[in-house]
């Protein structure tokens, strides 16, 4: 009878020594960081042609098929496109997500109670937090409009409901809070946000969880989500494997791969026409598809600082391009080709898209002689080398693009090609990672002359930032913005700091910047102000204004289209000019920005638009138009001539894929744009079990 009562003593202290759940907002101790699966597991191939340079999907640099492929199988979303294109609530992670006030406008969100990271962290109201601060406050990010017009983040019941609060009406509240990250594991890291997300993703809040980067092999790994609450995944594992398109094409065609996406060129195409009139290989008949992406390749031109802050180089510069050529160029007659973007807001393969491209935009088509006009009104100088310069400095524009595959690299060449035939300089600093700076960033200035100097003999227009040149290497990333927080349930709104921005020297950079969601929300985060205003400087040091003195330039000086009258010549102290119209057009009579060093490096960007570009008549129809004050159609049928005239962007094509799969395979289809055709992977059946020949084995 004494043993009977110990025991059940013993097995009492037992239960009650069982550990607390994690509290929210703590972190927990973390799981093991591979998932223990079966020794001969199930697995579904996909063939990528790029692993890309980092998985944060809400940073332009990381944005590729492959993170959008990840995002939608790792991290939860708030909303998700279902098949017929219409965003709806993710009920396994939000039970409920809707307007609550009006005054404020208020949006409240009930996060599901068994959502969870898989460290068993609860996905919670940190989550919104830390997402909303750094889309505010980082550069290079996607679609960071809608999160600037949010004034405040509040968490209620113990973290798993949230109240986000907004300084207007917002209509397109449903677009915010996909691929939410771990706030427990990054928000006080510092440099998290662009690098604890280049070779992974450290939790999952979705299906599967990403078990092995490896980039030798060009793998990624993903295995189902043990501590999922939702529907678990059909297939144990889905790798995704990078490789060359003719080989891509080969493995789809043996069934090594069950699909592959890539972005094809002409030869491409060419090959798979020639397979399709030839016998099928082992996985049968294969279907060919295009699938146009959720982004439009552009240049982006540097409009708060450097030489085309004055609009009328802007407008010089390109005049001097071949749109068609760069288009030409960039697309490599692969399907993207047939989708050349004459419009900034709408994507040539949506309903409704009809160009908008003005008369009167310098981007209609290449005008030497006005370019010539505009540069020598702007106090340039074409010597006899054919170089335009001005007071002895040549006109040097710093030309980067990110390290992705294609287009990027075949487009700057051109780019670089048509300027130097022209007169204007260039420099490369960064290539699509064909010289030596760390994945996604280029040089950022240093406190020494950095930049190439003039050279005193005619020289080569181009220069590329390699080793033995005066370029130095980047300094690391700032840390994450320090924010504030208030006791209790309210989160106060991030300051806007002044941080490196990716390739944030660059004059010119060719980008894929987003389109496809809401129409507004995407024009705003690209050309609309940072925090609805003017940045106070365009450099690192706002509290000490620039002072210059010059004499007018020998010519006389006309005043282009949007830039406003010259200020009377003599001393004077200016922030450098942040829109077609605030500030004063350097090498006007009177007024110049002074150049940082020998070559005109413009500083880091204070700005966190991919431009830099702010004009407030164009930013109060973007508010109005958000807000539901100002209709769609009637917003953009204003903001659209008003970018093509100022062109702080260039839209040049949408960007396309080739999507292949055996015609067997039915899941594998054209998904609605900006969802990855793999979101869905997780539901698709594998082939049958197989040993693990491909070297995916559990260790």
């Amino acid at each position: 009878m004494l043993a009977a009562a110990v025991l059940a003593l013993l097995v009492v202290l037992a239960g009650c020594s069982t550990s607390p759940p994690p509290v929210v907002g703590q972190a927990p101790t973390p799981a093991p960081a591979k998932p223990q699966l079966e020794p001969n597991p199930t697995q579904l191939r996909i063939g990528v042609d790029d692993l890309g340079i980092g998985f944060n999907v809400h940073r332009i640099a990381d944005l590729t098929p492959t993170s959008r492929t990840t995002a939608a199988l790792v991290l939860p979303s708030a909303f998700r496109v279902g098949t017929d294109g219409v965003r709806r609530p993710d009920t396994t992670v939000v039970t409920s997500a809707k307007v609550t006030s009006t005054r404020p406008y208020t949006v409240s969100y009930e996060i599901a109670p068994a959502a969870a990271w898989s460290d068993n962290a609860p996905i919670a109201a940190e989550d919104f937090v830390y997402l909303w601060q750094q889309m505010r406050s980082q550069p290079g990010v996607v679609d960071a409009a809608g999160y600037r017009a949010i004034s405040d983040v509040r968490s209620r019941a113990g973290g798993k409901a949230v109240d986000v609060v907004f300084d207007r009406p917002y209509p397109a509240w449903p677009t915010l809070f996909d691929a939410l990250l771990p706030a427990h594991l990054l928000k006080d890291a510092p440099g998290s946000w662009g690098g604890a997300l280049q070779d992974n993703i450290p939790v999952s809040g979705g299906p599967y969880v990403i078990r092995l980067v490896d980039r030798i092999r060009g793998q990624v790994t993903l295995a189902r989500n043990s501590v999922y609450w939702g529907t678990p995944g059909v297939p144990d594992q889905i790798v995704l494997q990078a490789a060359d398109h003719a080989s891509l094409i080969d493995r789809v065609r043996t069934g090594d791969v069950q699909a592959t996406q890539f972005r094809s060129d002409s030869s491409d195409l060419t090959a798979l026409d020639a397979l399709a009139a030839g016998p099928p290989g082992a996985a049968g008949p294969l279907a060919v598809r295009t699938v146009p992406e959720a982004s439009e390749v552009q240049l982006a031109l540097r409009s708060d600082d450097g030489p085309l802050a004055d609009p009328r180089v802007r407008r010089a510069v390109v005049s001097l391009l071949d749109r068609d050529a760069l288009v030409a160029a960039g697309t490599g007659g692969g399907p993207a080709s047939r989708l050349p973007a004459d419009a900034f807001a709408t994507a040539p393969s949506e309903p409704g898209y009809a160009p908008t491209l003005t008369s009167d935009s310098p981007a209609r088509a290449p005008d030497p002689a006005a370019a010539s006009a505009l540069l020598t009104t702007a106090g340039y100088a074409r010597g006899g080398d054919g170089r335009w310069s001005r007071d002895g400095r040549p006109l040097r524009l710093r030309l980067a693009a990110p390290p992705q595959v294609s287009p990027y690299g075949r487009l700057l060449g051109t780019v670089v090609a048509e300027l130097n035939a022209a007169g204007v300089a260039t420099t490369i600093v960064a290539d699509s990672g064909a010289n030596p700076f760390p994945a996604g960033r280029g040089p950022i200035p240093s406190s020494t002359g950095s930049a190439p100097a003039t050279p005193s003999t005619p020289g080569p227009l181009t220069s590329s930032a390699v080793p033995g040149t005066t370029t130095t290497s980047p300094a690391p990333p700032s840390s994450i913005p320090t924010t504030t927080s208030t006791p209790g349930t309210t989160t106060s709104v991030p300051p806007i700091p002044k941080s490196d921005s990716d390739m944030a020297v660059a004059d010119i950079t060719v980008l894929a910047l987003p389109v496809g969601g809401d129409r507004i929300a995407d024009l705003d985060s690209i050309v609309g102000c940072p925090g609805r205003q003017a940045p106070t400087t365009s450099g690192g040091s706002p509290a000490v204004p620039r002072t210059t003195t010059a004499s007018p330039p020998a010519t006389t000086t006309t005043v282009a289209p949007g830039a406003p009258a010259p200020r009377p010549a003599g001393p004077t102290t200016a922030a450098a000019p942040t829109s077609t119209s605030p500030a004063p057009p350097p090498g006007g009579a009177g007024a110049t920005t002074t150049p940082l060093d020998a070559d005109g490096t413009p500083e880091t960007s204070e700005a966190l638009s991919v431009t830099g570009f702010c004009d407030p008549a164009l930013q109060s129809v973007l508010d109005g138009a958000s807000s539901g004050a100002i209709g769609e159609d009637t917003a953009l049928a204003l903001a659209e001539p008003l970018l093509w005239r100022a062109t702080p962007v260039v839209p040049l094509f949408q960007a396309a894929t080739t999507l292949v799969s055996p015609t067997g395979r039915t899941d594998v289809v054209v998904p609605p744009l900006g969802v990855s055709p793999f979101a869905s992977a997780n539901t698709w059946t594998p082939p049958a079990r197989q040993a693990q020949a491909n070297g995916d084995a559990n260790n």
